[in-house]
């Protein structure tokens, strides 16, 4: 192999790796203007919902967990579909197409660690560290808001992969009917 190989191979597996593109890239698309809109719905739910999180866990996210994570990857698998279309690839530069497929993964990562705190809090986990830092009751509201602005942030996030999923979809067919090519599902042409 040739150090060009060589260095070819590298740009490759570097281009291929989600977590440095996550901590570059990714987490900075939590951190827009809707984060404020979820601390704000996750603290007026903190503030306003007087049952104990465990029984809201149990009882209505935990299910509701998992509709968003079957929309999730039922619209991701849809998107992913559509990447592999010859029109959508030719529209995407080489960093687009990448950062279009590790969008998708985030979201899904998002909505499953989202629902992993849920299911924690159900066996009352979080009760068990509360004791153990003697929390108090603003401790208290701030783990409700926390996690009540999470789950704002899981249902954006399942939302973002069904509008991207659609916008791709308009996108393909606009690249179509300006080309005036018919639709495929590979790239052999």
């Amino acid at each position: 192999m040739t150090r060009t190989d060589s260095a070819k191979a590298q740009q490759v597996r570097k281009h291929l790796k989600f977590w440095p593109w996550f901590f570059k890239d990714g987490v900075r698309r939590f951190f827009s203007p809707w984060l404020v809109v979820h601390v704000a719905i996750g603290a007026s739910l903190g503030l306003s919902v007087p049952q104990p999180l465990h029984d809201i866990a149990n009882t209505v996210l935990l299910p509701l967990g998992g509709l968003l994570i079957g929309l999730t990857f039922a619209w991701a698998g849809n998107a992913l579909a559509i990447l592999q279309t010859s029109e959508v690839r030719k529209i995407g530069q080489q960093d687009t197409f990448r950062t279009w497929v590790f969008t998708y993964q985030t979201a899904v990562l998002a909505v499953l660690t989202i629902l992993i705190l849920w299911g924690l809090v159900g066996m009352k986990a979080h009760q068990v560290l509360a004791d153990l830092i003697c929390c108090g009751p603003w401790c208290r509201l701030a783990a409700r808001t926390a996690l009540f602005a999470l789950s704002s942030l899981a249902l954006r996030e399942c939302w973002q992969v069904v509008s991207g999923s659609q916008s791709m979809l308009l996108m393909r067919d606009l690249y179509m009917r300006a080309s005036d090519e018919k639709p495929t599902l590979d790239d052999s042409k």
